[in-house]
This record gives structure tokens, sequence and C-alpha cells, in this order.
């Protein structure tokens, strides 16, 4: 069970940059991405669009 703080949750969602979310996706994925990152409107999350140079 996890029983971080609320402030230590904040801490962490802030570290979600762009250039961790492309590095991140890309491991995870196997693929290369164009490097360009795409925020979309979210009410809860953070929802960001991403493109393959494949």
């Amino acid at each position: 069970m996890n029983h971080a703080t609320p402030e230590a949750h904040a801490a962490a969602f802030s570290l979600l940059t762009p250039d961790r979310i492309i590095s991140t996706v890309e491991e995870s994925y196997g693929t290369a991405l164009s490097g360009v990152i795409t925020p979309f409107p979210s009410y809860i999350n953070r929802v960001f669009g991403l493109i393959s140079e494949e």
C-alpha cells in the first residue's frame, strides 16, 4: 500500500517534464518519437499527444 503524502505526489507529478515523457515512452515501446509533444486539456490528468518517427 502506498502511504505517500499528497505533497510527495505533487512533487513527483511536477517532475513529469516533456523530455521525461518522451524518453520514457521511447524506452517502454522501443520506438523513436519525433520530439513533438502536444498537451491536451484534461480536468484531472496530464494528457499528451506524441508522434512516432516511423
